[in-house]
């Protein structure tokens, strides 16, 4: 017997592509009403393509593995809402785009929160490095403290935007936010000087 691609038997009268949306279609109209041990059959049918876009933004085989596994489990949790006006392919392609897009943000603002202790000079660096001892850092701040930076920095609200999240005075919270950085400076330059961490190498 022949198979389709997607594991499924190629029955006679009709096109493998055509069969294989057919399938496909069946499978996600299964998990939409219950039967998600039929979602295993889309994650074969699509990981290795999916995979394949993924090495190509990251080009390294950790992350495009880790994008894989959200982009499925977003597409499991979002099932519910797809509409097969666009392909189910495609539909997974812009949830890993999206996907990427939101880890480029996420780096973009530790980033901006290293630039808080460290300007940066010309030239590229990695921040994966840095990531866990500047998660230390926030954690040594009290709970606002915490959240003026992560919303100042990460999600550029603006100090009169963290008025409204805060219920805060936009002045104040400017003040606590600078008294915030220079608690995070000081603890990165007293570990510079006891030659507890190297200076960021950029």
């Amino acid at each position: 017997m022949l198979y389709l691609a997607n594991g499924a038997p190629f029955r006679k009268g009709g096109s493998a592509i055509s069969q294989e949306f057919d399938v496909e279609a069946q499978w996600i109209a299964n998990v939409k009403n219950g039967d998600t041990k039929d979602f295993e059959h889309l994650i074969r049918m699509h990981q290795q393509r999916i995979f394949a876009y993924a090495y190509s933004l990251f080009r390294h085989r950790q992350e495009a593995e880790d994008l894989v596994q959200e982009v499925f489990l977003q597409a499991f949790r979002k099932l519910p809402d797809y509409e097969p006006r666009v392909s189910f392919s495609a539909w997974l392609y812009k949830i890993a785009y999206n996907q990427y897009l939101n880890i480029l943000r996420k780096r973009n603002g530790w980033l901006k929160i290293l630039h808080l202790v460290q300007p940066a000079p010309a030239g590229s660096f990695s921040i994966e490095n840095e990531v866990f001892e500047m998660t230390e850092y926030l954690c040594k701040l009290s709970d606002l403290e915490k959240q003026i930076v992560l919303l100042r920095v990460l999600e550029d609200k603006s100090f009169d935007e963290l008025a409204v999240i805060l219920d805060g005075n936009a002045a104040s919270l400017r003040k606590k936010f600078e008294r915030a950085k220079n608690k995070i400076k000081k603890q990165w330059t007293e570990e510079e000087i006891d030659g507890i961490r190297q200076p960021v190498r950029f």
